[in-house]
């Protein structure tokens, strides 16, 4: 249950929407609102995800962290490129290290 709260949260939208995405992804059509809800009782009191919820949430959360791997590379990659290794020591008034 707790990967379908993060998936939902990633996606910004409710868990039962994060079913009914599911469930279009797995079959390829919409879901029926009675099998749906029914998936979502099932979720709520046993805690555990249908397959094919638990395959969408999984996929949603790992996506979402190799998109924040790959921002955080390039954060360091633009650092290094414009300021980490070409700056040159700054020179603050009131300091003689370099006199």
């Amino acid at each position: 249950m707790e990967l379908l709260t993060q998936a939902a949260n990633i996606l910004d939208t409710s868990e039962y929407e994060v079913l009914r995405h599911a469930w279009h992804a797995w079959y390829g059509r919409p879901a029926p609102e009675r099998q749906l809800q029914q998936a979502f009782g099932h979720c709520l009191i046993d805690r555990e995800l249908p397959a094919w919820a638990r395959a969408y949430a999984v996929q949603v959360v790992h996506r979402f962290e190799a998109e924040m791997r790959q921002r955080r590379q390039r954060r360091r990659f633009r650092w290094l490129l414009l300021g980490g290794l070409f700056r040159r020591p700054s020179r603050r008034k009131g300091h003689r290290w370099f006199a």
